[in-house]
């Protein structure tokens, strides 16, 4: 299961998987790219936010997000990890990370340990521009996280504000059926801790504008 759904931002009930896997003795394992260090304390992930970490057979996650880094990795128990890399294709033919990678995850969680302002910066970020969404009335599909979805319903129009966006500016990820439900065709913001209120409030003066011009009625 993914901890967070990348597209619209929505957080997996995790406590509840580890429930109904216990109840059907089944293997738990969460993709945690987009939640590592947004969620939980001290931005430990999903598993950590609903207090079950010990209790989910395997984690893996992401060096390319928080870590500001490439690769990833998978935590579990000893005897899991033994067995992955003599099982495990990708492990196998793979070579290690490289020393630079390595030292820019390193140094990025040790940011993430040490400096909490930044995940609460991007809290605070997150609920701005989400407070502005509301006020517009524009449908952001309830996500509580910095993935933040702009659901525009219709393919083309999708396009059209994708477009005007980056014509303005902005990068967004246009994402159509069926890589999301039918009629939930959207713009996948990404929140920064990084991002300024003046950025965010420019973001959503594009967007209206991009609504504008694709011909979106934007009643949530």
């Amino acid at each position: 299961v993914d901890g967070v759904y990348s597209m619209e931002g929505h957080i997996a009930p995790v406590d509840k998987l580890v429930d109904l896997a216990n109840r059907h003795n089944a293997f738990l394992i969460v993709d945690d790219a987009h939640g590592f260090g947004m969620l939980g304390p001290d931005g430990r992930g999903v598993s950590h936010h609903f207090g079950v970490s010990e209790d989910v057979d395997v984690i893996v996650s992401s060096f390319s997000k928080s870590l500001a880094s490439a690769g990833g990795f998978v935590a579990a128990d000893k005897h899991v990890i033994d067995y992955l890399r003599s099982n495990s294709k990708q492990i196998i033919f793979s070579a290690g990370p490289t020393p630079p990678v390595c030292a820019t995850a390193l140094a990025s969680l040790r940011v993430m340990q040490e400096e909490p302002q930044h995940r609460e910066r991007l809290s605070e970020n997150t609920e701005y521009l989400r407070s502005m969404l509301e006020q517009h009335n524009i449908d952001y599909w309830d996500s509580p996280t910095a993935a933040v979805p702009i659901v525009i319903g219709n393919r083309d129009r999708c396009w059209v504000v994708w477009k005007s966006l980056w014509e303005q500016g902005f990068f967004t990820v246009m994402s159509v059926s069926p890589g999301v439900p039918v009629g939930k065709d959207l713009i996948r913001c990404a929140v920064s801790a990084l991002h300024t209120r003046e950025q965010l409030e420019r973001f959503v003066e594009a967007l209206l504008k991009a609504f504008k011009k694709a011909g979106v009625s934007y009643k949530k």
